[in-house]
């Protein structure tokens, strides 16, 4: 959830998964959404540029296998009563 983190954390996350992750890594995270700018948010939640992030992870020598986005992915706005939850795109990577 990389929307969840500040930008110079994110840089350190991403190092650090570099140097010691050897597997595949999945990544879930919200993304910038122009439909989604102006609604309040209860907790920090970074809007993530999806061509800026991409180019950061390819940056690190990530090879993307597999990038998907969509509002349909988040289903727990009803679960966790969370109101800010209003189908964001949330972009999934491999």
């Amino acid at each position: 959830m990389f929307h969840a983190i500040d930008v110079s954390s994110e840089d350190i996350l991403l190092g650090w998964i570099k140097s010691n992750i050897n597997s595949l890594l999945c990544i879930e995270t919200r993304i910038r959404d122009i439909e989604s700018l102006n609604i309040q948010q209860s907790h920090f939640r970074r809007e993530i540029d999806e061509r800026e992030f991409i180019k950061k992870i390819k940056n690190h020598d990530f090879k993307i296998l597999y990038r998907e986005k969509s509002r349909d992915f988040s289903k727990y706005k009803d679960i966790y009563k969370v109101d800010d939850l209003n189908n964001d795109h949330l972009l999934l990577i491999i």
